[in-house]
């Protein structure tokens, strides 16, 4: 078999670029939420006793922002009951918050649950978030 012919017989592999990859990236991100605008806001996660909780991504929306991740139960015990989201200000005092219920990582076993929470903040700068998952709708506990 001739070279020729063994090149008829395999594919070529498609040659990809890095121009093109990043583009492919980008479109990715954007994709993720409806083409919404992810925003680069810096978060502060609370330690929970019997769950982890993701660092969210922060979403623009017409009035503030939305904050979604997730929270895993990882532990037997008391699971948290509640989301809380803090805006914190530039004095590192609560400045705003808005929490929720979290459903489904109740009973025994190990379970997840996402959260989207919106807010009507703009973060201004030097202010941040913090969020925490508990069992009531409390302040959160700084982080340590």
């Amino acid at each position: 078999m001739t070279s020729s012919s063994l090149n008829r017989l395999v594919p070529k592999t498609p040659i990809v670029t890095l121009t093109g990859i990043l583009a492919s990236l980008g479109l990715a991100s954007c994709a993720a939420y409806g083409g919404a605008t992810l925003l680069r806001v810096p978060v502060e996660v609370s330690p929970s006793q019997y769950a982890t909780v993701s660092t969210p991504d922060a979403i623009k929306t017409a009035t503030g922002i939305r904050v979604h991740g997730w929270v895993c139960r990882t532990a037997a015990g008391s699971p948290p009951t509640h989301l809380r989201v803090e805006r914190i200000g530039t004095d590192r005092a609560v400045a705003g918050a808005a929490s929720q219920a979290l459903w489904g990582i109740g009973g025994l076993r190990r379970r997840c649950t996402f959260y989207n929470l919106t807010t009507d903040w703009t973060l201004g700068a030097d202010e941040h978030v913090r969020v925490c998952a508990q069992r009531w709708a409390a302040s959160c506990p700084q982080a340590e």
